[in-house]
């Protein structure tokens, strides 16, 4: 039984001064047999992980790259953390966390941002986390602030 780093092990050697930029600990081509070009692919999924025998109670993804932070997450549960604290879990489905105030934003989107409608007024912002929910419920837009106070933004 692996307790401490799993049964398959993976490491590459790499080189201090970045001569192995091209490299990688782990490449996967997924080729089509007969095609020679760009016009046809696969359909084949590039990383399959399914637990047969029950759903896992640890995580299915980590990718960690900085210290005290797992930079990618996806827990058993199904919840995302990106940036967020090494171990914790990820507070909503999509939890993003900006690991420095004077970074790029923690969220960009470039378009239009869709908000499905809540069936009652958010619970997951509690005053003692700050900040608030922005919601929108049978339409019109509302931000619920840290004291509880809802705002009607924009009405239907």
């Amino acid at each position: 039984m692996e307790t401490a780093r799993g049964t398959v092990k993976i490491t590459h050697d790499g080189t201090v001064d970045g001569s192995d930029a091209d490299g990688s600990a782990l490449s996967i081509d997924l080729q089509t047999h007969g095609v020679t070009d760009q016009s046809g692919g696969t359909a084949a999924q590039g990383i399959f992980l399914t637990s047969t025998t029950g759903p896992t109670k640890g995580a299915l993804l980590v990718l960690r790259n900085n210290p005290g932070r797992d930079d990618l997450v996806v827990k058993g549960s199904g919840r995302v953390g990106v940036g967020v604290r090494r171990g914790d879990l990820p507070q909503s489905q999509l939890h993003v966390v900006q690991v420095a105030q004077d970074a790029a934003s923690a969220i960009l989107a470039e378009g239009s941002v869709r908000l499905a409608n809540v069936s009652s007024v958010p619970s997951n912002a509690p005053a003692a986390l700050g900040g608030g929910s922005l919601y929108a419920r049978d339409g019109a837009l509302y931000w619920k602030g840290g004291n509880n106070t809802v705002t009607l933004l924009a009405p239907a």
